[in-house]
């Protein structure tokens, strides 16, 4: 398979992160774990525009700001937890 070359960049705290994750064998690469994770971004993506179309309406700032309220609890919990470099 022939693939595009797409220059990214991170900061040390997300590198770290990539690291550890490589190390305890998840991912074989950063690479694998980029693509892995855009991969699975874009399927989120796309199951939350069939979530938008089936009810027929958008997602509203609510519904936007509880999925962000959310998000930002998890990664304290796993932050308080000392994982995942969060």
């Amino acid at each position: 398979m022939v693939g595009t070359t797409v220059p990214v960049r991170f900061v040390k705290k997300d590198i770290e992160s990539i690291d550890h994750f490589i190390e305890e064998g998840f991912f074989t690469t950063k690479s694998d774990l980029i693509r892995t994770s855009v991969r699975h971004y874009i399927r989120e993506l796309a199951y939350e525009e069939l979530m938008k179309k089936a009810s027929n309406r958008p997602l509203t700032k609510e519904d936007v700001d509880r999925v962000n309220r959310r998000i930002k609890e998890i990664r304290r919990e796993l932050w308080e937890k000392g994982k995942y470099g969060y």
